[in-house]
């Protein structure tokens, strides 16, 4: 063999030992990627955030789809992830896609928030005794509903509903129904006094009155579109609640998370006439399942509260989501410790917030 075909043949060799050794190496890291938890491709470590964070709100056109959207166009914004807002007919629907792991984020109000969490009422069917696991990023403004009316129907008091169809029972929602039946019990009337009417939530009770099929919807929140269009038709009152001691309590042995509201008539109040007029407020949250990641729950957390001031400008239901809001000593589950972790070096959270925290925490374990 003569010198120049030995070195080839010695060339050849070395090639193919080096590609083999790449291929067994190729399929090492195949192996291992395969055994690797579906999520974790997306981040390498706990500093990174998923590429895609899903938020569940009520459905297209209602309040918290507005508020949701907002929320979730400030991260898409600012934040390197996608954004996936998934409209359903209820906190009842995405409850269990939370559970799941289909859903990261989510808007609710603090009585089905408290439901939830704890597994009572029709939570217990959904998610069991031990409770929903999720936690709060924020809490945001407060809502303020009342029953709403048509301005030509002629209510214009409580004692003018007795007889009248009522939206008072809201398919998917306990928290909603127990709105509607707590203005009813607020303006001194119980379920008997009127033609109780079902509907599947606050826009189609609404709807229901454009459409002349009720005379009064149960729950109607202060800023919804909707109730533009019936103002815009025949006209949108808000009864006043009775701000009342007796009252008020009446109204909380249906919804212990309410409050009475003074509220005057001005720009993005449509159906606010009496001057003043008092409505039932209650928080509304912003949560996260509980295993989200802590870096994640901090970022979003402090994502929204550097850039509050943009809120209003995606939507001006948003305009009162300031973080003077985002802890709050009435809480009813509680705080994500990604959360806490950049309360506490924002300086907001305090010996009262910790206390509550561990109470909110040992309703689980009682």
């Amino acid at each position: 063999m003569t010198c120049k075909l030995r070195k080839l043949c010695i060339a050849i060799a070395l090639l193919f030992i080096l590609i083999l050794a790449v291929g067994c190496a190729s399929s090492q890291n195949t192996t291992e990627n395969s055994t690797k938890p579906a999520g974790e491709e997306k981040a390498k470590d706990n500093n990174e955030l998923p590429s895609v964070l899903a938020m569940a709100t009520n459905p297209l056109g209602s309040m918290f789809n507005n508020i949701g959207s907002g929320i979730a166009a400030i991260w898409g914004k600012y934040l390197p992830c996608e954004l996936k807002v998934n409209p359903v007919s209820g906190h009842s629907v995405w409850i269990p896609m939370a559970e799941n792991g289909e859903i990261d984020t989510a808007i609710i109000n603090s009585y089905d928030a408290s439901m939830a969490y704890l597994g009572q009422e029709e939570y217990e069917k959904i998610v069991g005794k031990k409770g929903a696991d999720i936690t709060l990023l924020a809490c945001g403004s407060p809502g303020l509903n009342g029953i709403l009316v048509s301005e030509d129907s002629g209510i214009k008091t409580g004692k003018d509903l007795v007889g009248k169809k009522y939206a008072g029972e809201y398919a998917n929602s306990k928290g909603v129904t127990a709105q509607g039946m707590a203005l009813l019990a607020n303006q001194g009337l119980t379920p008997e006094d009127v033609q109780m009417v079902t509907v599947p939530g606050v826009s189609q009770g609404i709807q229901s009155i454009i459409d002349g099929r009720i005379d009064a919807a149960g729950s109607a929140i202060i800023g919804m579109g909707i109730i533009t269009e019936l103002d815009s038709g025949k006209g949108a009152r808000l009864l006043s609640c009775d701000p009342s001691p007796e009252a008020v309590e009446r109204m909380q042995r249906y919804y212990p998370y309410g409050f009475i509201v003074e509220v005057k008539p001005g720009p993005n109040k449509v159906g606010i006439i009496d001057d003043p007029t008092y409505l039932m407020g209650w928080d509304i949250y912003l949560v996260g399942r509980g295993d989200l990641s802590e870096e994640t729950a901090y970022q979003l957390v402090k994502c929204i509260w550097e850039h509050d001031k943009d809120m209003a400008k995606v939507h001006p239901v948003l305009e009162d989501w300031t973080n003077d809001k985002y802890i709050t000593t009435q809480a009813v589950i509680p705080y994500h410790p990604g959360a806490i972790k950049f309360y506490k070096e924002a300086g907001v959270w305090d010996q009262e917030m910790e206390n509550l925290q561990q109470k909110l925490l040992n309703q689980k374990k009682n």
